[in-house]
Protein backbone atom coordinates (compact mmCIF):
# COMPACT_ATOMS: atom_id res chain seq x y z
CA UNK A 1 0.00 0.00 0.00
CA UNK A 2 2.83 2.61 0.84
CA UNK A 3 4.61 1.51 -1.98
CA UNK A 4 1.49 2.37 -4.38
CA UNK A 5 0.82 5.53 -2.51
CA UNK A 6 4.75 6.52 -3.27
CA UNK A 7 4.72 5.53 -6.96
CA UNK A 8 1.31 7.22 -7.67
CA UNK A 9 3.48 10.87 -6.26
CA UNK A 10 5.87 10.23 -7.84
CA UNK A 11 3.67 9.51 -11.18
CA UNK A 12 1.99 12.44 -10.66
CA UNK A 13 1.37 14.71 -13.63
CA UNK A 14 3.91 12.29 -15.94
CA UNK A 15 3.26 10.08 -18.48
CA UNK A 16 4.12 7.22 -16.94
CA UNK A 17 3.13 3.76 -15.93
CA UNK A 18 4.04 1.21 -13.54
CA UNK A 19 3.29 -2.39 -14.14
CA UNK A 20 2.72 -4.06 -10.76
CA UNK A 21 2.51 -8.39 -10.24
CA UNK A 22 0.81 -9.39 -7.98
CA UNK A 23 -1.64 -12.50 -6.06
CA UNK A 24 -4.95 -11.04 -6.46
CA UNK A 25 -6.06 -12.43 -2.82
CA UNK A 26 -3.06 -10.78 -0.95
CA UNK A 27 -4.17 -7.36 -2.32
CA UNK A 28 -6.51 -5.89 0.71
CA UNK A 29 -9.03 -3.24 0.51
CA UNK A 30 -6.37 -0.50 1.38
CA UNK A 31 -3.90 -1.94 -1.40
CA UNK A 32 -6.41 -1.47 -3.81
CA UNK A 33 -7.91 1.55 -3.12
CA UNK A 34 -4.08 2.72 -3.17
CA UNK A 35 -3.79 1.47 -6.81
CA UNK A 36 -6.73 3.48 -7.82
CA UNK A 37 -4.93 5.61 -10.85
CA UNK A 38 -4.37 5.33 -14.17
CA UNK A 39 -0.68 4.69 -14.04
CA UNK A 40 -0.94 1.45 -12.57
CA UNK A 41 -1.84 -2.36 -14.65
CA UNK A 42 -1.65 -4.79 -11.93
CA UNK A 43 -1.02 -8.39 -13.55
CA UNK A 44 -2.09 -11.71 -11.60
CA UNK A 45 -0.56 -14.72 -12.93
CA UNK A 46 -3.36 -16.96 -12.65
CA UNK A 47 -1.41 -19.27 -15.37
CA UNK A 48 -4.14 -22.37 -14.74
CA UNK A 49 -7.54 -22.96 -13.41
CA UNK A 50 -7.71 -26.48 -14.20
CA UNK A 51 -7.40 -28.43 -10.36
CA UNK A 52 -5.08 -31.12 -11.82
CA UNK A 53 -2.54 -29.23 -14.00
CA UNK A 54 -2.25 -27.01 -10.40
CA UNK A 55 -1.67 -29.91 -8.77
CA UNK A 56 1.00 -31.48 -11.13
CA UNK A 57 2.75 -27.76 -10.89
CA UNK A 58 2.58 -27.81 -7.30
CA UNK A 59 0.59 -24.49 -7.84
CA UNK A 60 -2.09 -23.33 -5.49
CA UNK A 61 -4.82 -21.19 -6.60
CA UNK A 62 -7.95 -19.76 -4.73
CA UNK A 63 -10.81 -19.61 -7.58
CA UNK A 64 -13.43 -18.11 -5.19
CA UNK A 65 -11.69 -15.56 -3.52
CA UNK A 66 -9.94 -14.58 -6.60
CA UNK A 67 -13.12 -14.27 -7.71
CA UNK A 68 -14.14 -11.80 -5.28
CA UNK A 69 -11.12 -9.72 -5.28
CA UNK A 70 -11.47 -8.77 -8.53
CA UNK A 71 -15.07 -7.97 -8.09
CA UNK A 72 -13.24 -5.48 -5.45
CA UNK A 73 -10.40 -4.66 -7.72
CA UNK A 74 -13.64 -2.68 -9.94
CA UNK A 75 -15.26 -1.24 -7.28
CA UNK A 76 -12.64 -0.06 -4.89
CA UNK A 77 -9.58 0.90 -8.28
CA UNK A 78 -11.93 1.59 -11.14
CA UNK A 79 -9.40 3.45 -12.48
CA UNK A 80 -6.28 1.04 -12.40
CA UNK A 81 -6.00 -1.73 -15.09
CA UNK A 82 -6.61 -5.24 -14.20
CA UNK A 83 -4.79 -8.05 -16.87
CA UNK A 84 -4.81 -11.65 -16.08
CA UNK A 85 -2.25 -14.03 -17.56
CA UNK A 86 -3.36 -18.02 -18.30
CA UNK A 87 -0.78 -20.47 -19.91
CA UNK A 88 -1.73 -23.24 -22.18
CA UNK A 89 0.57 -26.50 -22.20
CA UNK A 90 0.83 -27.04 -18.83
CA UNK A 91 1.97 -30.66 -17.20
CA UNK A 92 -1.63 -32.38 -16.35
CA UNK A 93 -3.93 -29.79 -18.14
CA UNK A 94 -5.38 -30.55 -21.96
CA UNK A 95 -7.33 -28.31 -24.15
CA UNK A 96 -10.52 -28.81 -21.99
CA UNK A 97 -9.02 -27.44 -19.12
CA UNK A 98 -7.47 -24.78 -20.74
CA UNK A 99 -10.58 -23.35 -22.19
CA UNK A 100 -12.47 -24.08 -18.88
CA UNK A 101 -9.57 -21.55 -17.67
CA UNK A 102 -10.38 -18.92 -20.28
CA UNK A 103 -13.59 -19.07 -19.20
CA UNK A 104 -12.53 -18.50 -15.90
CA UNK A 105 -10.69 -15.69 -16.65
CA UNK A 106 -13.06 -13.92 -18.61
CA UNK A 107 -16.16 -14.17 -16.16
CA UNK A 108 -13.64 -11.78 -13.93
CA UNK A 109 -14.37 -8.78 -16.34
CA UNK A 110 -10.45 -7.91 -16.36
CA UNK A 111 -9.17 -5.37 -18.84
CA UNK A 112 -7.03 -8.18 -20.55
CA UNK A 113 -6.40 -11.64 -20.83
CA UNK A 114 -3.18 -13.06 -21.98
CA UNK A 115 -2.74 -16.37 -23.16
CA UNK A 116 1.23 -17.82 -23.33
CA UNK A 117 2.61 -21.19 -24.35
CA UNK A 118 4.06 -23.20 -21.92
CA UNK A 119 8.35 -23.04 -21.64
CA UNK A 120 10.66 -25.66 -20.26
CA UNK A 121 13.57 -23.15 -19.17
CA UNK A 122 16.53 -24.61 -18.34
CA UNK A 123 16.83 -24.92 -14.64
CA UNK A 124 13.07 -24.53 -13.86
CA UNK A 125 11.29 -27.76 -12.94
CA UNK A 126 9.55 -28.68 -16.24
CA UNK A 127 13.15 -28.05 -17.28
CA UNK A 128 15.07 -29.97 -15.62
CA UNK A 129 13.37 -33.10 -16.40
CA UNK A 130 10.39 -32.59 -18.81
CA UNK A 131 9.66 -36.47 -19.69
CA UNK A 132 9.28 -36.90 -15.47
CA UNK A 133 6.00 -34.53 -16.49
CA UNK A 134 5.21 -35.88 -19.76
CA UNK A 135 6.65 -32.94 -21.90
CA UNK A 136 8.20 -33.31 -25.46
CA UNK A 137 10.26 -30.01 -25.74
CA UNK A 138 12.14 -27.89 -27.74
CA UNK A 139 15.97 -28.46 -27.45
CA UNK A 140 17.01 -24.93 -28.22
CA UNK A 141 15.36 -21.65 -27.25
CA UNK A 142 12.62 -20.06 -26.82
CA UNK A 143 11.93 -24.37 -25.61
CA UNK A 144 8.24 -23.93 -26.15
CA UNK A 145 6.30 -27.28 -24.85
CA UNK A 146 5.65 -29.41 -27.92
CA UNK A 147 3.68 -32.13 -26.80
CA UNK A 148 2.03 -33.03 -23.93
CA UNK A 149 0.05 -35.87 -21.87
CA UNK A 150 -3.26 -33.70 -22.51
CA UNK A 151 -1.75 -31.81 -25.70
CA UNK A 152 -1.03 -32.91 -29.15
CA UNK A 153 0.81 -30.53 -30.75
CA UNK A 154 -2.48 -29.74 -33.18
CA UNK A 155 -3.95 -28.56 -29.72
CA UNK A 156 -1.13 -26.91 -29.05
CA UNK A 157 -1.17 -24.94 -32.65
CA UNK A 158 -5.15 -24.44 -32.31
CA UNK A 159 -4.35 -23.15 -28.45
CA UNK A 160 -2.02 -20.64 -30.31
CA UNK A 161 -4.91 -19.28 -32.91
CA UNK A 162 -7.08 -18.75 -30.27
CA UNK A 163 -4.34 -17.18 -28.29
CA UNK A 164 -3.59 -14.73 -31.45
CA UNK A 165 -7.53 -13.75 -31.84
CA UNK A 166 -8.33 -13.08 -28.58
CA UNK A 167 -5.33 -10.99 -28.06
CA UNK A 168 -6.11 -8.92 -31.69
CA UNK A 169 -9.81 -8.80 -30.72
CA UNK A 170 -9.61 -7.87 -27.07
CA UNK A 171 -7.45 -4.86 -28.28
CA UNK A 172 -10.68 -3.38 -30.00
CA UNK A 173 -13.16 -2.47 -27.36
CA UNK A 174 -16.19 -2.72 -29.39
CA UNK A 175 -15.48 -5.70 -30.39
CA UNK A 176 -14.75 -7.34 -27.20
CA UNK A 177 -17.75 -5.38 -25.24
CA UNK A 178 -19.96 -7.90 -28.04
CA UNK A 179 -17.88 -10.86 -27.58
CA UNK A 180 -18.04 -10.66 -23.68
CA UNK A 181 -21.41 -10.20 -23.31
CA UNK A 182 -21.95 -12.97 -26.17
CA UNK A 183 -19.49 -15.01 -23.71
CA UNK A 184 -21.87 -14.34 -21.12
CA UNK A 185 -24.04 -16.63 -22.53
CA UNK A 186 -22.70 -19.23 -24.66
CA UNK A 187 -19.25 -19.10 -23.05
CA UNK A 188 -16.27 -17.18 -23.41
CA UNK A 189 -13.55 -19.25 -24.97
CA UNK A 190 -16.69 -20.37 -27.07
CA UNK A 191 -17.16 -17.01 -28.37
CA UNK A 192 -14.34 -15.94 -29.33
CA UNK A 193 -12.77 -19.04 -30.73
CA UNK A 194 -16.11 -19.51 -33.03
CA UNK A 195 -15.80 -15.94 -33.87
CA UNK A 196 -12.51 -16.02 -35.05
CA UNK A 197 -12.84 -18.92 -37.15
CA UNK A 198 -16.14 -17.04 -38.66
CA UNK A 199 -13.79 -13.87 -39.98
CA UNK A 200 -12.84 -16.50 -42.33
CA UNK A 201 -12.82 -15.13 -46.42
CA UNK A 202 -14.06 -11.57 -44.85
CA UNK A 203 -11.78 -9.11 -44.78
CA UNK A 204 -10.61 -9.61 -41.15
CA UNK A 205 -9.65 -12.71 -41.52
CA UNK A 206 -6.49 -13.07 -39.78
CA UNK A 207 -5.30 -16.13 -40.56
CA UNK A 208 -2.62 -14.33 -42.62
CA UNK A 209 -1.32 -12.53 -39.93
CA UNK A 210 -1.56 -15.13 -37.43
CA UNK A 211 1.00 -17.56 -39.39
CA UNK A 212 3.52 -14.65 -39.80
CA UNK A 213 3.35 -13.90 -35.95
CA UNK A 214 3.51 -17.13 -34.45
CA UNK A 215 6.84 -17.81 -36.31
CA UNK A 216 8.40 -15.51 -33.09
CA UNK A 217 8.05 -16.90 -29.59
CA UNK A 218 5.23 -14.35 -28.50
CA UNK A 219 4.56 -12.34 -32.15
CA UNK A 220 1.29 -13.90 -31.79
CA UNK A 221 0.50 -12.12 -28.42
CA UNK A 222 2.83 -8.96 -28.88
CA UNK A 223 1.51 -8.04 -32.58
CA UNK A 224 1.20 -4.01 -32.29
CA UNK A 225 0.27 -3.53 -35.97
CA UNK A 226 -3.50 -2.75 -36.72
CA UNK A 227 -4.69 -5.92 -38.17
CA UNK A 228 -6.78 -4.61 -40.70
CA UNK A 229 -5.18 -1.75 -42.11
CA UNK A 230 -6.44 -2.35 -45.49
CA UNK A 231 -9.77 -1.83 -44.51
CA UNK A 232 -10.77 2.04 -44.15
CA UNK A 233 -11.01 3.22 -40.89
CA UNK A 234 -14.33 4.75 -40.80
CA UNK A 235 -15.62 1.65 -42.23
CA UNK A 236 -13.44 -0.92 -40.23
CA UNK A 237 -15.96 -0.61 -36.09
CA UNK A 238 -19.40 -0.44 -38.54
CA UNK A 239 -18.21 -3.30 -40.86
CA UNK A 240 -17.02 -5.73 -37.51
CA UNK A 241 -20.11 -4.97 -35.87
CA UNK A 242 -21.80 -6.02 -38.50
CA UNK A 243 -20.22 -9.01 -38.68
CA UNK A 244 -20.27 -9.69 -34.87
CA UNK A 245 -24.21 -9.45 -34.98
CA UNK A 246 -24.73 -11.49 -37.73
CA UNK A 247 -22.15 -14.30 -36.00
CA UNK A 248 -24.15 -13.53 -32.65
CA UNK A 249 -27.58 -13.86 -33.66
CA UNK A 250 -26.44 -17.06 -35.42
CA UNK A 251 -25.14 -18.79 -32.31
CA UNK A 252 -27.90 -17.41 -30.20
CA UNK A 253 -30.14 -19.02 -32.88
Amino acid sequence: ERLARAWAAAAAGRPCTFEVHAYLPRLDDAALRALDAPQFTVCVGVQTANPRALDRVSRFFDAERTRERAAAFRRLAPRARLNLQLIYGLPGDDPAGFRASLDYALSLEPDAVMTFPALALPGSELGREPAAFGLRCQDEPPYRVLETEGFSPADLAEADFLAFHLFTLQRHPAAARALRWLGRVVGHARAYESFARSLAGTPFDLRPLHERARRDLLGFVTHSGEPWGEVPAARREPALLTLLARFARAELA
